[in-house]
């Protein structure tokens, strides 16, 4: 007896533009002192003109705050105006129960909706959305206007590393979940 069993099509990654005032309402720390006034410099540090990524992880057990601290700290630098390409989110869903994870390729097209490129302008192909991205990433960084990626959730380094690699002066950071 054979059983074929079908998969369901990817869905795209949702993607989420973050601004000054980007916050979730339930949002409380306690004992984040620290780490708000570290994290800051630390995105602050990069050179402007830096050519290649800077990959940046906070790690932890699951539950203590990660994602709400790189929200916060993604609303800081948005409100600096640290980065004038745009700040993405990115949830990876590395850890979703039903093993959903988004891969690289289902990040490219939304990413680029996100940076301006109309849908029209957007391939097909994941090998051609990953081009364009990377085009894209290049042509804002050259005009001296930066993106933060921040890459939520993620469960393996694979499923960063496509979305950061050979892009000029972008920052990618990852708050990854430890089992």
């Amino acid at each position: 007896m054979t059983v074929n069993q079908a998969t369901a099509p990817r869905t795209a990654a949702m993607v989420t533009a973050i601004t000054a005032g980007t916050r979730d309402p339930g949002e409380l720390f306690i004992g984040r002192d620290t780490q708000i006034g570290q994290l800051p410099v630390l995105l602050a540090s990069v050179p402007r003109d830096s050519r290649w990524p800077v990959v940046s992880a906070v790690a932890g057990m699951g539950g203590v705050g990660k994602t709400a601290l790189a929200r916060r700290i993604a609303s800081i630098a948005a409100h600096k105006e640290w980065f004038a390409g745009g700040i993405a989110w990115v949830n990876l869903r590395g850890y979703d129960l039903e093993d959903d994870h988004v891969h690289p390729e289902q990040v490219f097209g939304p990413v680029l909706r996100l940076l301006g490129v109309r849908g029209e302008d957007i391939p097909t192909s994941p090998d051609d959305q990953a081009t364009v991205y990377h085009h894209v990433l290049n042509k804002l960084g050259d005009a001296g206007r930066r993106v933060l990626l921040v890459l939520d959730n993620a469960a393996a380094g694979q499923q960063v590393l496509r979305c950061s690699r050979d892009t000029g002066p972008t920052e990618s950071w990852s708050p990854p979940e430890t089992r």
